[in-house]
């Protein structure tokens, strides 16, 4: 793919949001201008490395310090085509590369399906993990079933497989049935991972067929070795029992944050029954390096600051201060998933960084913060971004506005780009989605533009 001119423009930084939460002992300081320089990094119909076109899907997950960006997208082999499945691509100095895609041979055996699990990590060293599922896919399977996890190095190039569904022993014997969502890795090459294996112990729904099969958390070291970290059966903090343990995320020292559920606790169905999915919408959970001291961060019914109680908390991210970044449900019962916010937890407390009413810098306020994996993320300064559906039409579109956020350390927040921000050279916005940011202070995005064209952007601080 041929290089994007960067067009430099003045990010739009001006309006300051002076958060009024009552856990905050004082405003969050006026936020400064800010300048960036954009980039288009991909849009959809432009070629693709390895063959064919973008199509239907940018999906950006991860950036490291160098503003190198794994991404997943959506691919077809010839313009209006089909849409064949994903790939996994890296953005590197404006030149795409290719990992993998949908049809090639897995390392370990199978072959990769259309289907990459959200979310792709890559670390300081341009290595990168994901987990995608395999072929055939059996329908209608637990979700991750035949899934696998693959990384790929940098300095040698090669793609190797770290889980291969039905082959790699687990830890407490037997194999791993597969994989699941958000795969992380920290500098060092240690790897943790949502793995599926048979148990008695997982999650059991009243008048539903139990599986056989739960969702743990494990962890693979430089040397190959693989244990538990968190696993249906293990105690929980306050008493009980997990079920189900997913979503896990590794710092550079060997901190862990992770999802999980307690037996016994309620049980939201999101998505279907245990024929689609092992497990339920759960808690926050956080274990320190070199221990098995887990300890409750969220937990379900949980008061939230400014208000309200977690209906669920999800989706950590654990930064090298400790700091913990996640998506908590605030819809009132018997609802779910309507009203989502993003906190953070730090220094032993958590603060909200944009939770449904927040009035947001550029005008609106927030509907419901991004739940999927992918809508927020947390840098290693304290710095996070964030993507928020708002509660006006600026456009006239008959379609909520949306936006991308920057939220400085000190708390204050910016608006990168809106629903009718104009990027010059670039076009105008109707919708912006995900919020990608590396240690650096440069943030990923995905923009659908008025002249039709969806677009992935990277907004490089100068």
């Amino acid at each position: 793919m041929k290089n994007k001119n960067l067009i430099k423009v003045l990010g739009i930084f001006s309006l300051m949001l002076v958060l009024s939460v009552a856990t905050w002992p004082m405003q969050a300081p006026l936020a400064q201008q800010k300048e960036y320089d954009f980039g288009v990094l991909g849009a959809f119909g432009d070629p693709a490395p390895g063959g064919g076109f973008f199509t239907n899907n940018f999906a950006p997950f991860s950036l490291n310090k160098r503003g190198e960006l794994a991404f997943a997208a959506n691919i077809q082999m010839t313009q209006g085509g089909s849409d064949l499945g994903q790939g996994v691509f890296v953005a590197s100095n404006g030149q795409l590369s290719q990992i993998a895609r949908v049809g090639q041979e897995a390392p370990g055996g199978g072959t990769f399906s259309r289907n990459v699990w959200p979310f792709l990590s890559i670390n300081k060293r341009g290595d990168v993990v994901f987990a995608v599922s395999l072929l055939p896919i059996n329908v209608p399977p637990p979700a991750g079933v035949n899934s696998g996890v693959y990384h790929f190095s940098r300095s040698n190039g090669t793609l190797s497989a770290v889980v291969v569904p039905y082959i790699t022993q687990a830890p407490a014997g037997g194999t791993f049935q597969g994989a699941h969502v958000q795969p992380c890795q920290n500098k060092g090459g240690d790897i943790v991972f949502s793995g599926i294996v048979r148990t008695e112990q997982g999650t059991h729904v009243a008048g539903e067929d139990y599986s056989g099969l739960g969702m743990g958390i494990f962890r693979a070291d430089n040397s190959g070795e693989t244990r538990k970290v968190a696993a249906p059966g293990d105690p929980a903090p306050g008493g009980g029992s997990f079920d189900y343990a997913t979503r896990p995320w590794i710092n550079d020292a060997g901190d862990v944050a992770f999802d999980g559920h307690v037996a016994g606790e309620e049980c939201l169905n999101v998505g279907g029954g245990q024929n689609r999915r092992l497990g339920c919408p759960s808690s926050v959970y956080f274990i320190p390096a070199g221990t098995n001291q887990i300890q409750a961060i969220a937990h379900q019914g949980d008061p939230a600051p400014g208000g309200g109680k977690f209906r669920f908390a999800t989706a950590p991210q654990i930064n090298n201060r400790g700091e913990i970044l996640f998506n908590g449900d605030l819809t009132e019962p018997p609802g779910i998933s309507q009203r989502i916010g993003v906190f953070l937890y730090s220094s032993g407390e958590i603060v909200p960084v944009a939770r449904p009413g927040d009035a947001m810098p550029g005008g609106g306020n927030v509907v419901t913060a991004g739940g999927i994996i992918g809508n927020y993320t947390l840098n290693n300064r304290g710095e996070a971004g964030v993507n928020v559906t708002l509660d006006n039409d600026v456009d006239g579109d008959g379609k909520p506005d949306t936006g991308v956020y920057f939220r400085s350390r000190a708390g204050s927040l910016f608006v990168l780009a809106r629903t009718g921000t104009v990027i010059p050279g670039v076009g105008t916005i109707v919708s912006a989605t995900r919020a990608i940011i590396s240690d650096r202070g440069h943030v990923a995005f995905t923009a659908q533009l008025t002249d039709g064209r969806t677009v992935l952007l990277l907004a490089t601080p100068r």
